[in-house]
């Protein structure tokens, strides 16, 4: 299977998919007021963190003047990045629905959600699938909503802009590999004669031969599935051995032949 990944990086404008919110305004987070009284009868009353009127008094006169002055601080001082890190992997052969799209994110907020729109819709119903896979090849389109925490303890919304990504079907025959080691210990794992696309010709028909050319085994039809070798019963009675096949795939194509080799312990 062909697998394509795209690193999605701030410092490529072509490849970049992320979004850094902006700096917030600097905003007030003391509005306490105090007054003050000084050694030589002054009297000075202040709000600090607000723009105040401070009035002076002595014995003599009366006085009005507005100063500013207080402590700020910015909700957010480094801004929040959100990447998206995709890998494709493409279908194997013509019309097989093994394709598979997954993604990763990168951020540096915390208490963060995400939510993943893809379309068509019908891959991921309920927008909650980082990954899709049993895709047929195709285009599939992916926007996705995060949301977050700010210092603020404000929750605020990110939205990246949509990106497709294109699962390839170059349209190649499905090939036949038959796997040609079986180990019979009843682990259920590689107990049977494995033989990968095998139900793209249905048409097929298979025989088994011992090596000394006697006939054990002949199905049409072998789908590693209800139809199989060796079964319960034929396991038993087999002994470790090389065996040998051949494959007439039902296509007008030559049969292909080959060896097997059985292992029990």
């Amino acid at each position: 299977m062909k697998k394509i990944f795209y690193i999605l990086l701030f410092l490529s404008p072509q490849l970049a998919w992320a979004q850094t919110l902006p700096i917030l305004s600097p905003q007030v987070i003391n509005t306490a007021g105090g007054n003050h009284i000084f050694n030589s009868g002054i009297s000075v009353t202040d709000n600090v963190g607000e723009p105040f009127t401070s009035t002076i008094y002595n014995a003599n006169i009366t006085n009005s003047f507005s100063l500013t002055q207080g402590f700020i601080q910015p909700l957010d001082v480094t801004g929040k990045d959100f990447t998206i890190t995709a890998f494709v992997n493409d279908v194997t052969c013509a019309g097989k629905n093994n394709g598979k799209i997954s993604t990763a994110v990168t951020t540096n907020a915390f208490n963060f959600g995400a939510q993943f729109f893809w379309l068509p819709n019908s891959v991921c119903p309920g927008n909650n699938c980082s990954t899709i896979d049993s895709i047929k090849g195709g285009s599939y389109t992916l926007s996705v909503v995060f949301t977050y925490t700010n210092a603020a303890n404000q929750t605020e919304t990110v939205i990246l802009q949509p990106r497709i990504f294109t699962v390839q079907d170059l349209g190649e025959p499905c090939r036949i590999k038959v796997f040609t080691g079986i180990t019979i210990n009843g682990d259920g794992a590689n107990d049977h004669l494995f033989i990968e696309n095998i139900s793209e010709f249905p048409n097929n028909n298979l025989t088994i031969f011992n090596r000394w050319g006697q006939q054990l085994y002949s199905e049409k039809g072998y789908d590693n599935v209800t139809k199989i070798w060796p079964n319960a019963d034929e396991a038993s009675k087999l002994v470790s051995s090389t065996y040998f096949y051949v494959l007439d795939t039902g296509d007008g194509n030559k049969p292909l032949k080959g060896w097997i080799e059985i292992i029990k312990n």
